[in-house]
């Protein structure tokens, strides 16, 4: 399974790439929402981090130079989502784990919609 991953990044452009990283953090959100029901800390914790790890690898990849207002309206919003993150490993709780995740997800969805746009065929 690695070395399909593996292929699928390489070979990944990089809309792929980023709705990859959304996707993700998506998977080690719920992880850590299922984890803290179960009241399994360290896997909570575990999976709460690594969605940190990558909301923070997407604020890095922001490209500022840009002409335009998106790098720093996006920087708001992870900036937002790990304060929730953070606040949600603080007093292990799920609600701000769903909060951060629907951010994330409207903005998920835009980025999609972008790429099967680019998709179809002219």
């Amino acid at each position: 399974m690695y070395k399909l991953l593996e292929a699928e990044v390489e070979t990944a452009d990089r809309l792929e790439l980023l709705l990859m990283l959304y996707e993700g953090c998506f998977r080690f959100m719920n992880s850590a929402i299922i984890a803290i029901d179960n009241k399994n800390i360290p896997e909570f914790c575990e999976n709460l981090l690594k969605a940190i790890d990558i909301v923070v690898e997407l604020t890095n990849s922001l490209n500022f130079e840009v002409g335009s207002d998106l790098p720093h309206l996006l920087a708001k919003v992870y900036r937002s989502v790990l304060y929730f993150l953070t606040e949600a490993n603080l007093k292990r709780r799920k609600d701000e784990i769903i909060i951060a995740r629907n951010c994330l997800q409207k903005i998920y969805e835009g980025f999609k919609q972008i790429d099967s746009q680019n998709r179809k065929p002219s």
